[in-house]
């Protein structure tokens, strides 16, 4: 049970270290110094963090995060650096919990486990917040984000401090839940990436004429080659029996057919849409992504498609509305998010109610 307690309250707060790690020192510092809690003699060696040098160290840091966490694309560059942070830090954190143990093999566990549990709640935090900017890149969204991640720090250190062994078995069961989400996170985090990389190379080559490639060998899989028209980068968003976020790419045949090429298992795999399947296209414009959805007879079908020379994606387009004869083709501009509207739609109110009071004499 010693055991276990010590597990618990090590992983649960190098867990929470990998959201925010400074907020996580600062209030667990604060609990001890103040006495919030009241810990277990085998948690005691926590005692160190209830230094006011360490918790006016980690409450400064905290300001400094408060701000930058606000702000979208500066949260990710600030994500990146604390790559390097706030695992080793955990680390720490995991070793200052184990103090009082006795058993070394324990102090060792801890801290190996606390690392990886940090760096796996910090990856997810990072590409979370990458997606969300790279999607709509609006402050609202970020403002929202980083208070519930705020509130969910502050409320589960008590809980963990207080609840180890609970704690610990929500970690496992938080730890299996990422291990069936991660590949489907690693294949977003690498589609995010791509597509900066592409809106980068955008904006680098903005007088670059217009030419297209046809899809490695890899992925063709059999697709003869030279029967491909058009050709748009892209991955996959919303499709079945592909899955979600596989890059690949979206080419049109002298078949009058479109066809999805990706890799699945390590093996190239294809989804094809027929002229007479394909009803529609919405083309929704946006900042990093546009955002294509195929209205089939099936239902619809999503892909990302990659920002690339200037005129490409229009030029292609054409080509695919033109041999898909009787499909047609919507262009829908970005709007804003449903946040963003709804805070718009409360200061209009405020506005309303207040105006009057401001007008009396």
């Amino acid at each position: 049970m010693e055991t276990l307690t010590i597990l618990g309250a090590a992983l649960g707060l190098a867990a929470l270290s990998g959201i925010n790690l400074y907020a996580t020192v600062a209030i667990t510092g604060l609990a001890v110094r103040l006495g919030w809690v009241a810990l277990p003699h085998e948690l005691m060696g926590l005692d160190v963090l209830g230094s006011w040098l360490v918790v006016g160290l980690a409450g400064g840091m905290y300001l400094v995060e408060f701000v930058a966490d606000k702000w979208p694309w500066l949260d990710n560059i600030w994500d990146l650096a604390h790559t390097f942070i706030r695992p080793p830090a955990a680390a720490l954190v995991a070793l200052a919990a184990t103090a009082e143990t006795a058993d070394p093999i324990i102090q060792v566990m801890a801290v190996l486990l606390a690392g990886g549990v940090a760096l796996g709640a910090h990856a997810t935090k990072s590409t979370t917040r990458l997606a969300m900017n790279a999607a709509s890149p609006e402050p609202t969204k970020n403002v929202l984000m980083s208070l519930a991640e705020d509130a969910v720090v502050a409320g589960s250190v008590l809980f963990v401090m207080t609840h180890p062994i609970l704690s610990l078995a929500i970690l496992v069961v938080l730890a299996a839940l990422a291990i069936w989400l991660g590949p489907k996170m690693l294949r977003l985090l690498a589609v995010q990436l791509r597509g900066l990389v592409h809106s980068a190379r955008y904006l680098w080559h903005r007088r670059r004429p217009v030419r297209w490639e046809p899809p490695p060998a890899r992925y063709l899989g059999g697709l003869d080659r030279g029967s491909i028209l058009a050709t748009i980068p892209c991955a996959s968003l919303s499709l079945k029996k592909i899955g979600r976020y596989r890059h690949g790419y979206l080419v049109l045949t002298d078949r009058r057919e479109l066809v999805f090429l990706t890799r699945k298992w390590f093996r190239s795999a294809k989804r094809r849409f027929t002229n007479v399947e394909i009803e529609s296209m919405d083309l929704r414009l946006g900042r990093i992504f546009r955002t294509l959805t195929l209205c089939t007879v099936s239902g619809k079908a999503s892909f990302k498609l990659y920002r690339n020379e200037p005129g490409y994606v229009e030029k292609q387009l054409d080509e695919i509305q033109d041999v898909l004869e009787g499909t047609e083709l919507r262009v829908a501009r970005p709007g804003r998010s449903r946040v963003s509207e709804a805070v718009s739609r409360i200061r209009e109110a405020v506005r309303n109610v207040a105006q009057p009071v401001l007008d009396m004499p």
